[in-house]
C-alpha cells in the first residue's frame, strides 16, 4: 500500500509532535476517528429520517397549520418581536422584499 507524499509529510508532522510513537499509530488513530465520524452521520441521517417522517405522518393527519399572506406576515413579526424580546434589540421592523422572498399562494386546509 502506498501513501502519497502529501500524507507523509503530514504523518511527519504529526510525529514530530510527540504525540504518537508511529506512523502506524497516526494511521490507527485517523481511521477510528473516521469510524466514529462514519457512525455519527449515521445516525444524525437516522434522526432526519425519522423526523422527516414524523412531519409526513402529521401532515397525513392534518396537523398542520395553513398561512395566507397575511396571517404568514403575523407570524413573522411575532417570531421576530419574540426574537428581539431575547437578544434586548429594539423594535425596529425590518421588511422584506416581496420579489426576493415571494410567498406561495395556498387554499384549503384542515
Amino acid at each position: 500500500m502506498a501513501i502519497n507524499e502529501e500524507n507523509q509529510e503530514h504523518i511527519r508532522r504529526i510525529l514530530a509532535s510527540g504525540e504518537f510513537g508511529s506512523p502506524d499509530d497516526v494511521i490507527a488513530q485517523a481511521l477510528e476517528l473516521l469510524d466514529e465520524h462514519k457512525e455519527e452521520l449515521k445516525r444524525e441521517l437516522a434522526d432526519m429520517r425519522a423526523k422527516v417522517q414524523e412531519g409526513i405522518d402529521q401532515l397525513a393527519r392534518g396537523e398542520y397549520t395553513e398561512y395566507t399572506e397575511e396571517t404568514l406576515h403575523e407570524l413573522f413579526e411575532d417570531v421576530k418581536r419574540r426574537g428581539r424580546g431575547r437578544r434586548g434589540a429594539p423594535e425596529t421592523p425590518v421588511q422584506a422584499d416581496a420579489r426576493l422572498f415571494p410567498l406561495p399562494r395556498r387554499s384549503g386546509g384542515p
